[in-house]
């Protein structure tokens, strides 16, 4: 929930709010895990209760990008501001 702007802010609490409404109180299930390039976090796909990637619905909202290992893209224009 770290931002650079307001406006990051912003869609990282609209995309937690969509995944919490994705999730529900169904419990997820973890594929695929594995731990980053670095060791530090772990990596799996998210399925909802419903069977719905997690990842991929955030991505279809607009809310998330597709990650491959490059550096992070800011969701801020080049001033910070948003």
């Amino acid at each position: 929930m770290r931002a650079r702007c307001p406006r990051e802010r912003e869609l990282a609490e609209t995309a937690r709010d969509h995944a919490r409404r994705l999730i529900g109180a169904a419990p997820v299930r973890l594929l695929d895990v594995q731990p980053d390039k670095y060791g530090g976090r772990v990596r799996a796909r998210v399925l909802t209760g419903g069977g719905a990637d997690l990842s991929a619905a955030l991505i279809e909202a607009g809310l998330a990008r597709p990650y491959h290992g490059e550096r992070r893209q800011p969701w801020c224009d080049g001033t910070g501001m948003g």
